[in-house]
């Protein structure tokens, strides 16, 4: 497995793959089984994958857990690079701050994000995230000039804004969703699940346990929009019944149950789908 640094280094790997499918597989590090999953996927689809490694300020705002993020603390790159080279991973690009922001987060043209998508959801609740994330992945693509991505569904919105976006400026890649995976409580599995203690863990399960309770009950003919009201709690920042595809509030079937909420340190995400 190759390990990269440097766009430059990166750029020339990819000069000499340039016959083969290459997948690449986004990160921020802390990579856990939810990224396997994603690479199970890429595998299935690619004659080589790449992971990047980039814990990205431009998509944090000032109160929120950058300095904190659990890839940024000593030897988590180090445990990254061995959980990739477990995986049978060909490449892996993590590159420092310096490297692909060489003039500060400040000085920066970034990504309109598109609005129909954004003004909701996370892209409400955290403004400036996603204007950070799709300028990062646009400087990626370039860098990469990747067949293939891959993203989990857990971060729909995002999924979609990415979508979007290939769409819009005309690049030949294909996004490709992958299927939330879970811990056994019905927790999704993400990064942000290490900031929480036993007892945390036991009230964050009631995330997904709320989700399947306002899908079968949706399925039974109740609105969705009196379900999601019913079935709120004190700690979700958000939870609201959306179309899969605008992200538009939607009462009738199908649609797509989204929830964000704290607990802790943890700012956690989960969404379903009822059909």
């Amino acid at each position: 497995m190759k390990v990269f640094s440097k766009i430059s280094e990166v750029t020339e790997w990819r000069k000499l793959t340039n016959q083969q499918t290459v997948s690449l597989i986004p990160t921020m590090g802390a990579l856990h089984q939810g990224h396997g999953f994603l690479i199970e996927e890429a595998k299935k689809n690619s004659d080589l994958i790449i992971v990047y490694i980039f814990p990205n300020p431009l998509q944090f705002s000032k109160n929120e857990d950058f300095d904190e993020y659990p890839s940024l603390l000593p030897g988590a790159l180090e445990k990254d690079i061995e959980f990739c080279r477990k995986q049978g991973i060909d490449a892996v690009f993590a590159p420092k701050v310096e490297e692909i922001y060489p003039n500060g987060i400040k000085k920066i043209t970034t990504v309109e994000p598109n609005p129909q998508l954004l003004n909701c959801l996370c892209g409400k609740a955290r403004p400036g995230h996603f204007q950070g994330v799709l300028t990062v992945l646009l400087k990626f693509f370039n860098f990469i000039q990747p067949n293939k991505a891959f993203f989990g569904e857990k971060d729909y919105q995002q999924f979609l804004l990415v979508k979007q976006m290939i769409y819009d400026f005309n690049l030949h890649i294909e996004i490709l969703p992958v299927k939330i995976r879970r811990e056994s409580s019905g927790l999704a599995l993400s990064s942000r699940n290490k900031y929480l203690s036993d007892e945390q863990k036991i009230q964050s399960a009631e995330i997904h346990q709320t989700l399947e309770e306002a899908k079968s009950l949706i399925l039974q003919g109740k609105p969705a929009s009196k379900i999601v009201k019913e079935l709120n709690k004190d700690y979700f920042e958000y939870f609201e019944a959306r179309d899969s595809e605008t992200l538009e509030k939607k009462d009738k079937l199908p649609l797509r149950l989204f929830i964000a909420a704290r607990i802790g340190k943890a700012r956690l995400i989960d969404n379903i789908v009822v059909e």
